[in-house]
């Protein structure tokens, strides 16, 4: 069994402002990234192409062969910290991983937070 963490984000704007932030770090770090829309699974290979406003869960796949081991064994040893799972919820993001201590996931949920603080983005939605 995989543990996960949930890390709570409490960011009071617009839903699709913060998936969209939160995706654009995540593809900072995995410039390979494949984003899944967590309802219906319909995948996209552009970040451009992400209808942000209809969502409200999303996964992002570090890179296509994730995906593919993702969709193949579910979450697995060889496959942790290759999905972060992005949940949008009563004014707060809820972002999922299976090791929140690896460094790697760190940085990324530590820029995930950072982002979302920035003067720009605290305007109440």
């Amino acid at each position: 069994m995989i543990a996960r963490t949930d890390i709570i984000v409490p960011a009071p704007l617009a839903p699709a402002l913060a998936l969209d932030a939160s995706v654009r770090t995540i593809v900072r770090h995995w410039p390979d990234a494949v984003i899944v829309d967590g309802e219906d699974k319909q995948v996209f290979h552009r970040h451009r192409d992400v209808p942000f406003r209809k969502l409200t869960d999303i996964m992002v796949f570090k890179d296509r062969h994730s995906l593919n081991d993702w969709r193949e064994h579910g979450p697995t040893s060889s496959n942790i910290n290759s999905m972060i799972n992005l949940v949008w919820l009563d004014n707060q993001l809820t972002i999922v991983v299976d090791d929140a201590s690896d460094p790697a996931i760190q940085g990324i949920i530590e820029g995930i937070k950072s982002i979302l603080r920035q003067p720009i983005f605290n305007i109440a939605a």
